[in-house]
């Protein structure tokens, strides 16, 4: 047998081996993978609240709102009309008549109270 066609089923030989060696550390099993997802996986969504939806408020009057958040970061108070009533950490003032939504936030999350 010539050496260079021997160098070639050596080398040939050696690949199929590390193949069949890598399949056999690693078997394929389909069967095992289902298409629908595992239902016993629950991922926790964070939530936000205000103790308050709704509140009636007289014109200079205050209102502390409170947010109960399970999400991590700062909650940001936000009023839909900074002219009827400012908000400031939860610290609800009314400066005018009508209706205000008070909006408590963290990321993509948040909560609302309506001021009348």
């Amino acid at each position: 047998m010539n050496k260079k066609l021997a160098k070639f089923l050596v080398a040939i030989f050696t690949c199929a081996m590390l193949v069949l060696s890598v399949m056999a550390c690693n078997p394929i099993d389909d069967s095992s993978k289902d298409s629908t997802p595992d239902s016993s996986i629950v991922v926790p969504s964070a939530t936000i609240t205000l103790d308050k939806t709704a509140a009636t408020m007289d014109l200079y009057e205050t209102l502390l709102l409170t947010a109960t958040t399970d999400a991590e970061g700062e909650v940001v108070w936000e009023s839909s009309d900074a002219a009827k009533a400012t908000v400031e950490n939860g610290l609800v003032t009314t400066l005018e008549e009508g209706v205000v939504i008070i909006t408590a936030s963290i990321g993509d999350l948040s909560a609302n109270c309506v001021i009348t």
